[in-house]
Parts: structure tokens; C-alpha cells; sequence
């Protein structure tokens, strides 16, 4: 019995064609490999970026920290200091933030990172009834130490300015020793013990950040205002925005809360505003939608459907009209196809991925066309496999641009594969039994 070659049998050359689309599945892993390193590069880059400029910028504040000496009768056999003072928190009564956040982007070798500066003014006011908070604490109002305003940021390397008022009065900020639950660190301006009741202020802050941009609404009537150049915003945080405006020069989002949507009380001791966490916070992370590493990933893992359905519809043209195609000549095509993602990759840090997949596209489609060309010299196949590989990367990008179609598109390819199999290999029982009486 003569074994059939590839030269004369469709069904081993149809099965020649499966080997090598399962084999490409190796160097199409290894270049997902390669995707996989660039991008921990591109995150150690830009973890350093923020480490130099700012990172995510959480602010939680202003408080009101009222400093009480417990009773004679609590601190007996104790000796007396400053750490037997203990600590109490008000929240605004009304509270109001605006917040301008201006994006630019710090680059490092050929990695950007879009990092921003924003400008935030806060206005509020508390109004503290003393009588009632000694009566609710079982302490003297004459023990009253004196108070401060207590303002907490996630790190505060990010202030590049802040000014603040209290009823007209210019504050002195400096860091404080006590640390929030959720590792911030807070600052401080001492107040007047006439000014312990309360009373309005202002603060104006202008700090850099990056990655994320969150506000906790403190106030037990409370509204924020954002404004940001970035036009991806991702809203996150304890609750939506109330409404937003997103268009193509950035965005505009209003929120509004109350003591009870807030999370904590209106009045704190020191273990309770210790235990405030930044999930009480809103605001934005900076959203990539077309995160570079992101697309040349999900094109990657593509790559074994493509390669597969480019190696099956050639095999199909080729049972369709007069061209032979050498086993070689597979091997080849489909070495080019894997190097479709290299080239992909290696543009794509440079040019962007859009421009990337054009030119990727644009000489993989010309080397294999004119390889067929000089290889055939078939006018008909060579027209009808440039019109496939230009409909095949055509349908990956579509793929890749749209996810809510790609599995309609992936769907559709297929039948039209499984189709074109079909008709391709409607006469291989006669091939075959040609094959037998030989």
C-alpha cells in the first residue's frame, strides 16, 4: 500500500495544514510572553513616575478635633500629659467642594503615563453645641484643651500649596502625628479656644497625583464638584456621580451626599475617626480604553484562531483553483502569520497601536501576496487570498475595537470557514478513490 503524499492526497494535506496551524500555537505563545514582559516593564515605569510625582490622591477632611482632659476621678493614680488628652471629631454641617483637575503626561524612555495637577477649594462650616457634647460625654466644657482643624490626604508629598481660612482667619497648617486606618496622613491648624464652637472656613489646595483622584464627603450636607481634562474618567468609589458630562476635551460630574449616606457619624472619638477608611471616598481613576499592552494582548489570543482560519482558507482557494501550494510554502505563510504579532508589539510602543496594526497588517498582507505571486503566478488565487487576508485582519481589528461584536464576528468567521471547507472538499471521496485505484 502506498503511503499518500502530500502532493497527491487532499485529506493529508488538509491534515498537514491542521498540524501546522496547532504547531504555531508555540511561537504565538512566546510572543505572548514577550507582551506579558513589556507590559511588568511599563507598569515598574510607571509605578516610578508616580512615586516621583504624586500618587493617588485621596483627601478626607476638614474635621473639627476637639483636644478634652478626661475627668480628675478618670486619670487617679495616672500621672498627667499630653497623652491622657483625649480627642473628638466633628464633620461640617454643610460642606462644598470644587475640584479642576489639569492632565499632562511625564514620559521615560518610550513609556508615558498621563499623570495631573489639580486645584481644589473647599467652603464649610461647623456648628458644634458644647453643652450638649459634655453632657453626651460626661465631660467638664472647662477641660476643653483647645481644638484644631484635621485634614487627611493619602500622601502629603502631594501639596504643592494650601492656604486656609476660619471666620477670616488665616490658618497655619503643619503635618500631624496621627495616622488614619487606611494609612493617610493627616495635617493640622490649631484654632482659637473662642473658635471650638465652630464656625466657616476655606481652604484652597493645589496637589499632583496619578492612577486616581478621591474625595470623601465629609459634611453631613454635601456636594462635590469635579472637572477634569482627562476624557476616560472610570467613577468609582462609595457611590456614582448624581450627573456627568463626558466629551472629548474631559468631563464635568456633580455629586451630593448626607450624614446618613456618608458611612460614619457627625460625632467621632478618636478610635471611630481612626477607623475611616478611603471606601468612604468618590471620585475618578484615570480609564485607558485602548490600553496599548491591552490590545496586543487580546490580539495575541486571537492569534490561533487567525492563523488557523488564514492556513484553512488557503488550503480551501487552493482546492478551488488550478495553484499547488509546496508543504514548504505552508510552513513559511504560517511562520509569517506569528510574526504579524512581533511586528505589532514592536510598532505599537512607537507609533501607537492603530498605526501599528495598519503597518503590521500592510506588510504581512504584501510579503505573503507577493510570495504567492512568484511562488504561483495564479492571478485568480493570488486576488482571492489578498481579498482574504485583508478581510481576516479587517474582522481582528473590528474584533479588537469593539468587544461587545467579537464574539458575533468570531461566530460568523467560522461559518463562513466551515462553508468554504464544505465546498472546497466536496469532491475529496472522488479524490479519494482515484487515489485507491492507483
Amino acid at each position: 500500500m502506498q503511503f499518500p503524499s502530500f502532493d497527491s492526497s487532499p485529506t493529508f494535506r488538509l491534515f498537514t495544514v491542521l498540524a501546522f496551524a496547532v504547531a504555531l500555537a508555540v511561537p504565538i505563545a512566546l510572543v505572548w510572553l514577550v507582551v506579558e514582559v513589556r507590559f511588568e516593564y511599563e507598569q515598574e515605569v510607571s509605578a516610578e513616575i508616580s512615586r516621583g510625582w504624586g500618587d493617588e490622591q485621596v483627601i478626607i477632611g476638614p474635621f473639627l478635633r476637639l483636644k478634652v482632659r478626661p475627668p480628675a476621678s478618670a486619670m487617679a493614680d495616672v500621672s498627667t500629659g499630653d497623652d491622657q488628652i483625649q480627642s473628638y471629631f466633628f464633620t461640617p454641617r454643610s460642606w462644598s467642594v470644587k475640584s479642576v483637575a489639569q492632565h499632562e503626561e511625564r514620559k521615560k524612555g518610550i513609556f508615558k503615563k498621563p499623570v495631573y495637577v489639580s486645584t481644589i477649594v473647599v467652603e464649610g462650616s461647623f456648628n458644634n453645641d458644647l453643652t450638649a457634647f459634655a453632657g453626651r460625654r460626661n465631660v467638664d466644657i472647662a477641660n476643653i484643651e483647645g481644638c484644631s482643624i484635621q485634614l487627611a490626604l493619602s500622601y502629603s508629598q502631594i501639596i504643592r500649596s494650601l492656604d486656609g481660612q476660619f471666620g477670616g482667619r488665616e490658618l497655619d497648617f503643619e503635618p500631624s502625628s496621627q495616622r488614619l486606618g487606611w494609612h493617610g496622613e493627616p495635617i493640622q491648624a490649631e484654632l482659637n479656644s473662642s473658635e471650638c464652637s465652630g464656625g466657616t472656613f476655606q481652604l484652597s489646595l493645589v496637589a499632583r497625583g496619578s492612577n486616581r483622584h478621591s474625595i470623601a464627603m465629609v459634611g453631613d450636607e454635601s456636594t462635590l464638584a469635579m472637572d477634569a481634562s482627562w476624557p476616560h474618567p472610570s467613577f468609582e468609589g462609595r457611590q456614582l456621580p448624581d450627573s456627568y458630562n463626558v466629551a472629548s476635551t474631559g468631563f464635568k460630574a456633580d455629586w451630593t451626599s448626607n450624614a446618613l449616606a456618608r458611612g460614619f457619624a457627625s460625632e467621632l472619638d478618636e478610635n471611630e475617626w481612626l477607623a475611616i477608611t478611603d471606601e468612604s471616598v468618590v471620585g475618578f481613576s484615570f480609564h485607558e480604553p485602548s490600553s496599548l499592552y491591552r490590545m496586543v494582548t487580546r490580539a495575541v489570543k486571537y492569534g490561533f484562531f487567525v492563523v488557523g482560519l488564514t492556513l484553512l482558507s488557503i488550503f480551501c482557494l487552493e482546492m478551488v483553483t488550478s495553484a499547488k501550494i509546496h508543504v514548504i510554502q505552508y510552513a513559511i505563510v504560517g511562520a509569517a502569520l506569528a510574526l504579524f504579532y512581533l511586528l505589532l508589539l514592536s510598532f505599537a510602543e512607537h507609533i501607537g497601536f492603530v498605526a501599528s496594526y495598519i503597518v503590521a497588517s500592510v506588510v504581512l498582507i504584501s510579503l505573503i501576496v507577493g510570495y504567492a505571486w512568484v511562488s504561483t503566478h495564479e492571478k485568480k488565487f493570488v486576488g482571492s487570498l489578498a481579498a482574504l487576508l485583508f478581510s481576516v485582519y479587517a474582522a481582528l481589528y473590528i474584533c479588537l475595537a469593539s468587544t461587545d461584536y467579537a464574539l458575533l464576528i468570531g461566530s460568523l468567521l467560522l461559518v463562513i470557514l466551515i462553508a468554504g471547507l464544505m465546498y472546497a472538499t466536496r469532491n475529496m471521496v472522488v479524490d479519494s478513490n482515484q487515489l485507491d485505484e492507483r
